[in-house]
């Protein structure tokens, strides 16, 4: 597993098809989808994304709707950690950053 190696760094993303859909290979496309539009808002200031993969984490499961889980940085990595203790790079909220304020 990646995120266990020293080397890993920057932002991972993991999604999962939606439950009871009828059409899963759709559910996954969405979920793909809203997982690019994460990493293109957050490229800008994040460093080395790791690939997209698919995976049963709880608390993707039984969702009904595109998904994505975002891991901001690995604990395991130095770099990482040096970045993760600065306000500024945990300040902006990943949801401010995607969806634009009500007007």
């Amino acid at each position: 597993m990646k995120s266990l190696e020293p080397a890993a760094s920057g932002t991972g993303f993991h999604i999962h098809a939606a439950e009871g859909v009828s059409d899963e290979e759709d559910s996954v496309q969405k979920s793909g989808d809203l997982a690019r539009l994460v990493e293109d808002e957050l490229q800008s200031d994040r460093v080395s994304d790791c690939a997209t993969k698919q995976a049963g984490f709880v608390v993707l499961k039984n969702l009904a709707m595109p998904s994505v889980l975002v891991e901001v940085g690995f604990l395991t990595n130095s770099s990482d950690v040096d970045r993760l203790k600065r306000p500024e790079y945990r300040s902006a909220s990943i949801m401010e950053r995607i969806i634009e304020p009500e007007r």
